[in-house]
């Protein structure tokens, strides 16, 4: 099945495979983050499979590729997913399925100048029900939990969800030319996408610029050569996830007592707070915003879910490079020669930061901590194939060998 980069271009989608949602029977898009800049997992055969990476293989021009995160749809000429025996071309790569992706070719004629952006607003799609101030408290003095509550600021009905969700704004802009003769065609784009996360604040933020850069030429009867390279660099910063309430905001904010408000001023805090604080209050932690303090959500619940926003950070950033060139010979004819030399670079940069704190006596931070990550990888893809194919009167004779 495939689809073509034009039935893309409507879509408020930045990349090629989330765009596949309910394009393809069969071809499943899974989003298993919410983290900007996030790509999603893509199913072809289903889940049978009890093998931990069941992505597929991803071929842009002919060129093996761990991700197609950073070609725009206005990039895209087609999409093709293939599985089964289809794939057998490609080898045990291919096991999970492969999603062949050709990029826009130049057209001859008269050349072409073309823009497009957008814009999307996202938000919290669907708010789970909470208790609010009133059913908690009665909840807590039903299950002997009074005592924990009754020298709080009770009644507060805090919406913690509300609280530490915002609408966020995402753009996308492309811009491209594409022209041509009957000797030769181009396409040249550039496109940048900025997307910010639905937490409050700025802290997960996703920006990416990519360019793809097409041509081909007939520099003799015989002889003709395309090429197709790709530009992307990418930069980023994300709040703390996981799966505990100490570790996700979000997931902080959903058990997060409604009976305590987010900020409190010196007078609002508890006497555990002020034993320890400092001269000018640096040491208990504070809402970045606001400048105000977070307020004691009591010992035994989890922690603050601006504490991590906050004082817990991971940044990065990174480029990639990608292309393929061909060069295609018929000296004789019926008979092909086609070689192929690709190349990739990839380097990524992540920097994991926590700065000093006190909350409680168990969220806090008496020292810097930072952690560098710097990942880098490069290569080349060489493929060489002969084919012959003529008709003899009645007969035809199709022979082809390659390898790579």
């Amino acid at each position: 099945s495939s689809v073509k980069g034009e039935d893309l271009w409507n879509l408020s989608y930045n990349d090629p495979v989330r765009a596949l949602t309910g394009k393809m029977a069969g071809v499943l898009v899974l989003n298993t983050s919410g983290e900007p800049g996030a790509m999603p997992g893509l199913k072809i055969r289903g889940f049978s499979s009890f093998i931990r990476d069941t992505e597929p293989l991803f071929i842009v021009d002919g060129l093996r590729v761990k991700d197609v995160q950073y070609l725009a749809p206005e990039m895209i000429e087609s999409i093709e997913v293939l599985k089964g025996a289809a794939v057998a071309l490609y080898g045990a790569e291919a096991g999970e399925g492969a999603v062949i992706i050709h990029t826009r070719k130049g057209k001859g004629g008269k050349g072409h100048v073309f823009y497009r952006n957008e814009f999307s607003l996202a938000s919290l799609a669907h708010k789970s029900r909470m208790m609010d101030a009133s059913q908690y408290i009665d909840f807590a003095k039903e299950y002997g939990l009074g005592q924990y509550i009754k020298d709080v600021n009770s009644g507060v009905g805090t919406d913690w969800l509300g609280a530490g969700t915002e609408p966020s704004w995402n753009s996308r802009h492309t811009f491209g030319v594409q022209g041509g003769n009957d000797k030769g065609a181009y396409f040249v784009s550039a496109s940048v996408i900025g997307n910010d996360g639905i937490f409050a604040g700025d802290k997960d933020r996703y920006n990416r610029m990519s360019a793809q850069v097409n041509g081909s030429y007939q520099l003799t009867p015989w002889l003709r050569l395309s090429t197709s390279n790709s530009l992307e660099k990418h930069k980023g910063s994300t709040i703390m996830t996981g799966t505990y309430d100490t570790q996700s905001p979000f997931i902080s904010a959903m058990v997060a007592p409604p009976i305590r408000p987010v900020t409190v001023d010196k007078d609002g805090l508890t006497s555990n707070q002020i034993q320890y604080l400092g001269g000018d209050g640096s040491e208990l932690a504070k809402d970045s915003y606001s400048g105000l303090y977070l307020a004691d959500l009591f010992v035994s619940m989890p922690g603050h879910p601006f504490l991590r926003r906050d004082y817990w950070s991971r940044s990065y950033d990174g480029y990639s490079l990608r292309g393929m060139s061909s060069a295609v010979f018929t000296p004789l004819s019926g008979l092909e020669i086609s070689a192929k030399l690709g190349y990739f670079r990839d380097r990524s940069t992540s920097l994991m930061e926590v700065t000093p704190f006190y909350y409680d006596f168990i969220n806090h931070a008496d020292y810097r901590d930072t952690e560098n990550t710097d990942d880098e990888y490069s290569g080349y893809q060489g493929d060489l194939t002969v084919s012959y194919n003529r008709d003899f009167g009645k007969h035809r004779i199709e022979a082809m060998a390659g390898g790579e």
